[in-house]
């Protein structure tokens, strides 16, 4: 692409050096070969260009992403023509200053080379004696291919094998660090005894420096896999994702989806979802948000191509809820700020005092037995001092009772949202899309102040078509 001009100039100026063998001068040849070719050199250029010119329209990571190279490539392609157009006659005209060998013969040239001239003499002939019909071939092809746009699916840009999987896991909320870690032990097992997998690397949580907000039930499990060309059971990395799924869905109470390092870092760096889409449910009472999440995963998973459909586990935690009776604090003289004291030291502990060695400082803190925390009978036994000397236990002064909420309560630009998600398989991005959102519109019912969003991978890919479809007239002319 880049050399094809001083190519085309390069042999014109031979041939017509051929053509005026002994006839006129070799620079003379060399000039009129130059003039020839100029114009329609120009023009194949500067449609090469025009191909690269929406890209110049993207914004956003897209933009950032690749409008270096059409940068680059536009830049190369204007000095090649002006490379073209002028060092490359130059060194023609002092390379055959003594012109070039006329050919022996029109029989020397190759026999295959012949037909093909003939042929083309031929058809374009044919093309020039019936004008009307070439044209409206032509516009018939063009108007088939602009409706061929249609049909095509759409993405932001074709999925790169990056030689590993990433498999995010998700445990239910309120597990402990010591069972999600046994959980975790027992996903490495199973993943292990593929043997396409060299190796297995997990991380629980968020790491040291808090780059990541994840929780202790949320886990990257990362597999390096073997060359594909040692694999004996499967074919492509599709089937092996397949596999995987089935295995691990042996696994109760965990929900999993299988990506790639880099395309999931892209994912959450866009719309902080690691998913190739993400349907965002905004509203205000989070119960009503978690029952329409439950409707939209319902509706999504049954569209074709849905893979590892997932909503945000969120609710359902155990909560020990402490709802006081002001009255009967008002009756023993105490106020709400002794019992949040009290139930803070219960369940965390209190600082008593300080020991100091040297230039080392130690906190000393209080802790009452297990049970306070874990026990709400023996939570309901906890001892209050009163003003007056007596001892009240805390259910004497608050209801206290084991209930269900969410774990946290994930906001966007303020208002509070729950996620439905889902990766694509077998089919484009594009149409998938279109069809989750032909779907929700029939199926789910949003009350007043509640509205849908979609994100993902989809937030991507909409900037790129949107840009190339309104710079469209522009480059297209």
């Amino acid at each position: 692409m880049i050399v094809d001009g001083a190519v085309v100039m390069m042999e014109n100026s031979i041939h017509r050096l051929e053509l005026g063998h002994g006839q006129e001068a070799p620079l003379e040849s060399v000039r009129r070969a130059a003039y020839e070719v100029v114009r329609p050199m120009t023009f194949a250029v500067v449609i090469i260009i025009a191909v690269y010119l929406p890209i110049l329209f993207l914004q956003g990571l897209e933009g950032r992403m690749f409008r270096p190279m059409a940068t680059t490539v536009c830049a190369a392609l204007f000095g090649s023509l002006l490379l073209a157009l002028t060092m490359i006659p130059m060194l023609a005209s002092f390379a055959f200053r003594g012109g070039a060998p006329l050919k022996l013969a029109r029989g020397a040239e190759q026999h295959w080379m012949e037909r093909l001239n003939r042929g083309y003499s031929r058809a374009l002939s044919w093309c020039i004696d019936h004008r009307a019909l070439t044209v409206a071939t032509a516009a018939v092809i063009l108007i088939a291919a602009l409706a061929s746009l249609f049909l095509i699916g759409t993405e932001f840009m074709p999925r790169l094998d990056e030689g590993s999987i990433l498999v995010e896991t998700r445990k239910l909320p309120g597990v402990s660090l010591t069972d999600s870690v046994e959980i975790s032990k027992r996903i490495e097992r199973r993943l292990r005894a593929f043997p396409e997998i060299a190796d297995v690397v997990i991380k629980i949580g968020r790491p040291d420096f808090a780059t990541e907000a994840m929780g202790i039930n949320e886990g990257d499990t990362y597999l390096l896999l073997k060359p594909a060309n040692t694999w004996k059971r499967f074919h492509t990395k599709a089937e092996l994702i397949t596999a995987l799924d089935r295995e691990l869905s042996q696994v109760p109470g965990i929900a999993y989806n299988f990506t790639q390092p880099m395309a999931m870092c892209i994912d959450e760096t866009i719309s902080g979802v690691k998913a190739d889409l993400a349907v965002k449910l905004v509203g205000d009472d989070f119960p009503t948000l978690d029952t329409l999440g439950q409707h939209v995963l319902r509706s999504l998973s049954t569209i074709r191509g849905a893979a590892d459909a997932q909503m945000e586990v969120t609710s359902s935690v155990a909560q020990l809820s402490v709802n006081i009776d002001r009255a009967a604090l008002a009756r023993y003289g105490l106020n709400v700020t002794d019992v949040e004291e009290t139930v803070a030291a219960g369940g965390s502990g209190d600082l008593v005092s300080q020991v100091i060695d040297g230039q080392k400082r130690y906190t000393v803190a209080l802790r009452v037995p297990d049970r306070y925390r874990t026990d709400p009978d023996a939570v309901r036994g906890i001892l209050l001092r009163a003003p007056g000397g007596e001892e009240v236990a805390l259910d004497q002064v608050a209801k206290i009772q084991v209930t269900r909420g969410p774990e946290k309560i994930e906001r966007e630009e303020g208002q509070r949202r729950i996620v439905v998600m889902s990766n694509v398989r077998g089919r484009d991005l594009g149409s998938f899309v279109a069809e989750v959102r032909s779907k929700l519109e029939r199926e789910i019912t949003l009350p007043p102040g509640y509205f849908i969003e979609y994100g993902g991978s989809l937030k991507i890919s909409s900037g790129p078509c949107s840009a190339s479809r309104s710079s469209f007239p522009w480059w297209s002319v």
